[in-house]
């Protein structure tokens, strides 16, 4: 912080020397010339200002401009965001209606029809706002019933429209206005539009045996849904219109519904005018059936303008009179005197880092003080001179300082790194053990927070990845008490349960830092992933401390997840001591693939949603279907893919975390 502050101090002493210095090659020519060329810049001056003024104006009324697109596609989106509310919370009642499905087959088996229409109407009565029919169909699209009464003894080709696409759908629809015929003429929202807007759900109703045994249509009307279109303007603080194909209104917060779709970005209504945003009204199909628009007054954004513009304009004559004023004042007050100081700055100018370079100012003056400004402006330059050479050489030394620190650091940590490397297995070892495996171990920082550990054991091979807590130095001190703790287990104690070794490294851990005591001070621990492998019976038994397995048969990825429980940690529901972990026992199979990874490569992000695997974190199903990408791979080639996959997502972002992937195949 000491050498940053006096960085600073040293910043601002050469920015107040360059300011002072520019000064210079106005001044070396005779008066007239200098004046002349105080007359210009003053003219440049109140030039700028001027510019300044219009260009200030200009940016406003952009940015305002710019409020207005914003503030228009905000409301758009607000009121699409309400438009899929309904869309669903229709689907979601529709769930609880295809939840009734046994129901309707047991009636429909006896053509008991009267119960069926019974259970409509209470669906209806339960969901009063968001249903206003529900009709049922039969396998061949004949109207059966509805919660409408008489509706089943009309004509019957009526009705046909609304399942004339068959497939499952919730989503707006244009409804015909054939069906607003006879019973439902009193339903009917606008008697002279032909096109109606609703929202519309299309259930299955199958059989046991999978077959369709009829089909049942929900209907909300968007047409004259007073209550919609308030909550739309509600949360839009908006008005807002619903246009059909046929550019008529369907729905409006405005009173006159009679009014034509506008052609421009614009509209009138009653002498306001107001700025207008619209989208497509898509149905299941990617047709479009209707538009939503959104309308602003343009009032309150043009008073705002004219506000700005006034603003403007007193700023802009107060500033041409204080610069016309100031004129004269340096003229007579600064620049007759300053001229004396000009030799001396060009002198620490081309002094070329000499600052030993200081103004003359007589003693006599000095001692009674009685100095105009451009003498006090002298002293000041000397003094600034005096703390700029020393904070020159403080700068110098903790520069110095800093270096000699950063140095130690950094060949201890080298150190630090070359011996976890150590700990690490042998790369011989491992091929000998696994031929058809790769190994992914890319630390965040210089030494890392995640290990892997492969060992032999009678039987055959064990295969561990740990993800401790944090990373960086922490966490490789972390690595190195679990990794000594695995190996005393699995190979001092001859323990080959992938279950008992982590419960045994839990106690060990949490022994060795003293978290099973009242005076606990950590509270750190690790994830893990062990895999117990007996290449004689062809068996894998697999045990997790949060962390995943992954293995692929016969094509297909699966994933086990571990146990919800870290080891390590103080005494709690996260981590107890006393918990048994569970094993998971796999016949190995020929063409087989097993995964083991800490969460480093599902946990990165990415800088945007145009990386190669956008802004989410990868997590467990994204990283299994990666891996079942790249399964027919060999496993040099499986290991190069992810390491690619990896980099292209990350882009230039920083890495969250480490990195390590074990692959294995038989």
């Amino acid at each position: 912080m000491r050498n940053i502050f006096h960085f600073s101090i040293l910043t601002s002493h050469f920015s107040i020397l360059t300011f002072t210095l520019s000064w210079e090659a106005i001044m070396r020519t005779s008066g007239q010339t200098i004046i002349r060329k105080i007359i210009l810049l003053f003219g440049v001056l109140i030039l700028v200002i001027i510019v300044n003024a219009v260009s200030s104006a200009f940016h406003e009324s952009r940015n305002e401009s710019r409020n207005v697109s914003e503030s228009l596609n905000n409301k758009l989106d607000i009121a699409a965001a309400v438009q899929n509310y309904e869309t669903e919370k229709l689907r979601i009642i529709s769930v609880s209606v295809k939840e009734q499905s046994g129901k309707f087959s047991d009636f429909l088996d006896y053509d008991n029809v009267v119960p069926i229409t019974m259970m409509l109407k209470n669906i209806t009565y339960l969901y009063p706002d968001d249903i206003d029919f529900i009709f049922l169909f039969d396998e061949d699209r004949e109207l059966i019933t509805s919660n409408i009464a008489g509706t089943e003894s009309e004509e019957p080709d009526r009705y046909k429209t609304l399942i004339a696409d068959t497939r499952e759908r919730a989503g707006i629809e244009e409804l015909s206005s054939d069906i607003f015929q006879g019973t439902l003429a009193q339903f009917k929202p606008v008697s002279d539009r032909k096109h109606i807007l609703c929202f519309k759900s299309l259930l299955h109703i199958l059989h046991d045996t999978g077959d369709i045994y009829c089909y049942v249509a929900v209907i909300k009307l968007i047409n004259n849904n007073k209550k919609l279109i308030r909550k739309m303007a509600e949360m839009t603080g908006a008005e807002v219109i619903y246009y059909d194909t046929g550019g008529q209104p369907v729905l409006s917060t405005f009173p006159d519904l009679n009014m034509p779709y506008p052609p421009e970005i614009t509209m009138s209504y009653q002498e306001n005018s107001f700025f207008i945003r619209q989208k497509d009204i898509l149905n299941y199909a990617g047709q479009p059936v209707g538009k939503l628009m959104v309308a602003l007054d343009q009032k309150p954004f043009s008073d705002h303008r004219k506000q700005i513009l006034l603003n403007r304009l007193l700023p802009f004559f107060t500033s041409v009179g204080i610069s016309l004023l100031l004129f004269f004042l340096l003229k007579v007050r600064v620049f007759n005197k300053i001229s004396q100081l000009i030799e001396v700055q060009r002198l620490v100018a081309e002094g070329k880092g000499d600052l030993s370079v200081r103004l003359n100012i007589p003693p006599e003056k000095t001692n009674t003080g009685h100095l105009d400004e451009v003498e006090r402006m002298g002293m000041d330059f000397n003094l600034m001179m005096d703390k700029l050479e020393q904070t020159h050489r403080q700068l110098s030394l903790a520069l110095t300082e800093v270096r000699a620190a950063n140095n130690h650091i950094m060949g201890s940590l080298e150190y630090a790194k070359r011996i976890q490397n150590s700990m690490l297995p042998n790369p011989d070892e491992v091929r000998r053990l696994i031929p058809r495996s790769f190994v992914i171990w890319m630390p965040r920082d210089i030494v890392s927070g995640d290990i892997f550990f492969i060992e032999a054991v009678s039987e055959g091979f064990a295969a561990a990845v740990i993800d401790c807590t944090g990373h960086g130095v922490p966490g490789a001190f972390l690595t190195m008490i679990a990794s000594s703790a695995l190996r005393r287990i699995i190979r001092d104690e001859q323990c080959s349960d992938p279950a008992l070794v982590l419960k045994r490294l839990n106690s060990i851990m949490k022994a060795a830092l003293h978290q099973d005591t009242a005076y606990a001070v950590s509270d750190d621990g690790l994830d893990a992933a062990l895999c117990m492998v007996n290449t004689e019976e062809k068996i894998l038994t697999f045990s997790g401390a949060k962390l995943p397995l992954f293995y692929s048969e016969k094509g297909k990825m699966n994933l086990i997840k571990g146990d919800k429980q870290s080891i390590g940690y103080k005494q709690s529901k996260r981590s107890d001591i006393r918990f048994d972990f569970s094993n998971h026992t796999i016949r190995i199979r020929e063409g087989m693939s097993f995964y083991i990874a800490s969460d480093g490569f599902g946990d990165q992000l990415g800088p945007d949603k145009e990386s190669y695997l956008g802004l989410k974190r990868l997590g467990s199903r994204r990283f299994a279907a990666l891996l079942g990408e790249i399964g027919n791979l060999s496993f040099e080639a499986q290991r190069d893919r992810l390491i690619e996959m990896f980099e292209l997502h990350k882009g230039n972002t920083q890495r969250q975390d480490d990195v390590t992937v074990i692959g294995m195949g038989f």
